[in-house]
């Protein structure tokens, strides 16, 4: 039940900032942005359905606990990223928006390495 509202959440959220306005210039999603970009939130997808699946664990940084309260706390950072790459690429910095996605995947990669690793429980 939690991991396809999860789902359902993740997908809203990709839904969402793939129909706003703001970033669908042609000029933004060249093949670089769009590969790291679809590593980002496939990364914080992952993370957030990790996170909803083995309840025992804890979210460090969501202030909140439930199965939605993650997902929306965890793919509205990646919404956050993504309109800063948009504004980056707007405001002539096309290479330091590739930045952005990169660095959040990374983090994403790395949160969700550390929920899977076996810790001894």
């Amino acid at each position: 039940m939690q991991s396809r509202i999860c789902a359902k959440v993740s997908k809203l959220v990709v839904v969402i900032v793939l129909m706003s306005p703001l970033a669908l210039s042609q000029e933004f999603w060249t093949r670089q942005q769009v590969t790291w970009q679809s590593v980002n939130f496939a990364t914080g997808i992952a993370d957030s359905v990790n996170s909803c699946e083995h309840s025992h664990w804890v979210e460090r940084t969501a202030p909140t606990q439930t199965c939605a309260g993650i997902t929306a706390w965890v793919m509205g950072g990646k919404v956050v990223e993504l309109g800063a790459s948009v504004l980056l690429s707007k405001h002539g910095h096309p290479k330091l928006a590739l930045v952005i996605p990169r660095i959040a995947s990374v983090g994403s990669g790395v949160a969700l390495t550390y929920t899977l690793w076996p810790r001894g429980r």
